[in-house]
């Protein structure tokens, strides 16, 4: 016996159906599997929900350009602990 398969059924904008259209065309697949194929990628590649617990933690006040600005410049005034 097969494993059963779930149905879905989506609405598409028609630039967006023209796009899916080209890409199954191109890759020589179903629309169905070309959809089902890019879930599995997105699921797939999902970062774990650790990585989103860290968001805020990070205690600065200056902005992600302006710390950006500083390492490239090489003007941080505070040590860099040793890598070891």
């Amino acid at each position: 016996m097969e494993n059963p398969m779930a149905q879905l059924a989506i609405y598409l904008d028609d630039a967006t159906a023209k796009a899916l259209n080209a890409a199954a065309l191109r890759d020589g697949t179903s629309r169905s599997n070309w959809v089902c194929r890019a879930i599995r990628d997105r699921l797939d590649h999902r970062l774990p929900e650790s990585f989103f617990s860290v968001i805020g933690a990070w205690e600065d006040d200056r902005s992600p350009a302006e710390i950006l600005d500083e390492i490239r410049l090489g003007t941080s005034d505070q040590p860099r602990p040793a890598l070891d």
